[in-house]
């Protein structure tokens, strides 16, 4: 039987859609950047990184297969109305002055909105944790009570549905199909096949260079990839690449 030693072959990559692999090539590119000088060979993989990478993203932009930030978006901006709502429902409940009403309405306040509407702002992840953090704590503490004395279990559920569906749009709770047409994937398996030439051109100088500076680097060059954790393996967790590795 004929034995087969090529990239292709040899390296196994993470679960990558189109969004994602484009993702990581950036990463990829920010890790090796910090290097003021890298071996020829790791630098022509990286070149080849680097074409593929943008080949793939002028594929995208020309709306061949739109990526699936608009639809995070539109989730994201319903989500973020809902909770300045509530904010001014809040608001408008401690100024109505009532005994029994404003108490409540200040204890509300105090717990979700400690910065006020920050954490809403900022990447679709982080934000999506913040107020899956918000809703653990009004499970924890029974405020779902204090929502429903204000006459509030509307827009309590409302906060919960707008979550969970952005959840979803997200990838973060479901794992979304990504359309890809077949130029989407065509360039998307050119991406996949540089990332293999990079990861065995850094490995192969690895292997010959076995001081603390070699091994250090190689780790480095290959993070983004390696440690890389794809939506559906990462659970909860945001899907999002790696940072670079600081030099």
């Amino acid at each position: 039987m004929t034995r087969i030693y090529d990239a292709q072959s040899l390296v196994d990559l993470p679960r990558l859609d189109a969004n994602s692999a484009s993702a990581v090539a950036t990463s990829v590119m920010s890790a090796a950047a910090t290097e003021k000088k890298l071996a020829p060979n790791v630098t022509t993989a990286l070149g080849q990184v680097s074409s593929a990478d943008a080949a793939l993203k002028a594929t995208l932009v020309a709306g061949i297969a739109a990526p699936p930030e608009s639809e995070v978006g539109k989730a994201m901006r319903l989500e973020s109305g809902v909770w300045a709502g509530i904010e001014a429902w809040l608001k408008g409940s401690v100024k109505a002055g009532g005994a029994t009403s404003a108490p409540v309405a200040e204890k509300l306040l105090a717990a979700l909105y400690p910065d006020g509407l920050a954490f809403v702002r900022g990447a679709a992840a982080k934000r999506w944790s913040e107020t899956e953090g918000r809703i653990k704590l009004i499970a924890e503490q029974h405020l779902d009570a204090q929502f429903a004395a204000l006459g509030g279990k509307d827009l309590l559920d409302n906060l919960l549905a707008t979550h969970k569906a952005t959840g979803v749009a997200a990838g973060i709770t479901s794992v979304k199909p990504q359309l890809e047409t077949p130029p989407v994937r065509e360039k998307l398996d050119a991406l996949k096949a540089a990332f293999r030439s990079y990861v065995l051109q850094v490995a192969a100088n690895a292997a010959l260079d076995t001081s603390a500076a070699g091994q250090a680097l190689a780790g480095k060059l290959l993070a983004p990839l390696a440690l890389y954790v794809a939506p559906e393996a990462a659970g909860k967790a945001a899907p999002a690449p790696v940072p670079a590795p600081a030099s």
